[in-house]
Parts: C-alpha cells; sequence; structure tokens
C-alpha cells in the first residue's frame, strides 16, 4: 500500500486490537524487511516492544510469533538443524541461512538458541551444539552414534537436553578416561620402516610398562595391548582434529575399534596428535576390560 502512493497504513502491534483481523505491523513490516524493502520503522530490539505491548495490553504475544515469538529462532527437528548449522558455519553474506529469513541479530536476538536439543534432535542439532559452545567437532560416524545418545536421554526425560547436558553425556561415554587407563607416557623409535613403542599407562602411583614393534605408533599400542590382555582388537575408525593453539589440549582424535568382536567408540584430547590417538585408543578398551590391565601383570608384550 505504501509502496503504491498510501499515505499510511494502519495496523496493531502483534494483531491485537478492538477485534479480530487487524493486521500485525510487526509481522508486515519485518516481511518486507526479509525481503530487503526497509519498512522504515526500528524492530532492533524486539523484546522491549515485546515487554512493553505484554505489560500495557496484559496479552502474551505467542510464542510463535513469525518475528517476536519465543520459538522463532529454535529449531528442534533434526534435519532443520543439519541445514541452518551448515549454514551458519558459511557465514553467508548476505544473510542466507536455511528456516532462518532473517539475522536475529537485526532484532536484538542471537542464535545461540537456534538448536534446541530433544528427542527429535538428529546428529546436526548435536554436532552444532557441542562445535557452537565447546569446539567439539566429530566425524559422521560419531555423530551417527553419539545423537542415539543423545536422544535416548531426551526420551527418557522428556523434555529438552541443554549444551552442559550434551557436553556431560560426550564426556561420560567417550572422554572420560577409565581409572587405570591414563597414558603416561611412550618412546618411540623407527628402524627399518617399523615403529618401536614403549608405552607406559596406569596411574602416577601405579604405572605399568608395555611394548611391541608396529607399522607405526597406534599400530604398536594395538600389538602391545593385545598381547598383554590376550584379547583381539582392531581400529575400524580413526580421525582426528585440531583444537586451535589457544586450548590447553590442541587435538582431539576419535576411534571406533572391535575388541573380541564388539564394537567401542572412544575420544581424547591431548597437547599431539599421537598422544590423543594412543589415549582414545585406552579409553575405548577401558570401558570394555574395567579391570583388565590391573589384574594382569605388569611387564612388556
Amino acid at each position: 500500500g505504501m509502496m503504491a502512493g498510501a499515505d499510511r497504513i494502519e495496523g496493531t502491534l502483534f494483531g491485537n486490537g478492538e477485534r479480530t483481523g487487524n493486521m500485525d505491523i510487526v509481522t508486515m513490516a519485518m516481511n518486507f524487511y526479509s525481503q530487503g524493502v526497509d519498512p522504515q520503522l526500528d524492530f532492533s530490539k524486539m523484546q522491549h516492544i515485546v515487554d512493553v505491548a505484554e505489560a500495557v495490553t496484559d496479552i502474551a504475544v505467542g510464542p510463535r510469533h513469525p518475528y517476536a515469538g519465543e520459538l522463532v529462532y529454535a529449531a528442534f527437528s533434526g534435519s532443520h538443524q543439519d541445514a541452518i548449522r551448515k549454514c551458519l558455519v558459511e557465514k553467508e553474506r548476505p544473510w542466507n541461512v536455511a528456516y532462518l529469513p532473517i539475522d536475529p541479530e537485526d532484532v536484538g536476538r542471537s542464535y545461540e538458541a537456534v538448536v534446541r536439543i530433544n528427542s527429535q534432535s538428529g546428529k546436526g542439532g548435536v554436532l552444532h551444539v557441542l562445535e557452537r559452545d565447546f569446539n567439539i567437532t566429530m566425524p559422521r560416524w560419531l555423530q551417527t552414534e553419539f545423537s542415539k545418545v543423545v536422544q535416548r536421554e531426551a526420551e527418557h526425560d522428556g523434555g529438552e537436553i541443554n549444551a552442559i547436558r550434551v557436553r556431560r553425556l560426550f564426556d561420560q561415554h567417550y572422554l572420560d578416561i577409565p581409572t587405570g587407563w591414563r597414558l603416561l607416557g611412550y618412546d618411540l623409535h623407527q628402524e627399518a620402516g617399523k615403529v618401536s613403542a614403549q608405552i607406559r599407562l596406569g596411574e602416577e602411583h601405579l604405572p605399568r610398562e608395555i611394548s611391541a614393534i608396529g607399522n607405526g605408533a597406534l599400530d604398536a599400542l594395538v600389538v602391545a595391548l593385545q598381547a598383554h590382555l590376550n584379547l583381539h582388537m582392531s581400529i575400524e575408525s580413526y580421525d582426528e582434529f585440531s583444537l586451535g593453539s589457544d586450548s590447553r589440549a590442541t587435538a582431539m582424535a576419535c576411534v571406533a575399534l572391535l575388541v573380541n568382536g564388539s564394537p567401542i567408540s572412544a575420544v581424547a584430547m591431548a597437547k599431539d596428535t599421537t598422544s590423543a590417538a594412543m589415549q582414545a585408543v585406552l579409553n575405548a578398551l577401558g570401558r570394555t576390560q574395567p579391570s583388565a590391565l590391573s589384574a594382569g601383570h605388569p611387564g612388556a608384550a
């Protein structure tokens, strides 16, 4: 109407007027804004407008109001969360994020709450929370596995799971070091294409040492553990990531093992990739053999 020459447009805040059918100025103006047309109305402090309108009228703004509602910038379904996460990683300008027609910051909101985790959430949503709040990423195979852990927890509770609980679940299932399985140190020597490894593990008051020769440091550790514990294990998947120089741990390793035919996954962080990889293997094995190492005898494999 304005573009066609009207002097003014009459409407209401959030559709609340003397009867039904009153045009919501907020929705109309923000629809224009989302298409690149300046409505010449300032909604940069949308929550303040909501607060005043609710206080004056004693009528609550619906949580799913198109631009002002509490849930507008939240996504629950896994497919939506994954699409939003991928768009945010690209950080395109001008704003171009699936399911979010405007940048939430333009109305005084943030997209920190875009992804909210419940039983419907998929691997994309869970990964987004870990990346956003803890700078932790995961390979696709671990995303799929861990999302099922989070879904089970959400189904058990029947509600949402916040970022702190997601991180706690991640630590509990993958990152925490089982008692007696801490990597204390290692010595590696390469000769004729093979790596000889002496590995110290356990606890400071009760260290143990195992040794073996393998195609690399990780292979030597697997060979030593198999001989020392009389079991069969193999590495099915392995991925490593850099955490950045501003963290105490600068490397993260994710491993998936088969131990006597049973799958187990684990994660570890350390100052270097070799230590992270070795600790990840020890974390995984320690969850399947919690007392095997302490029950065994110290010595070389």
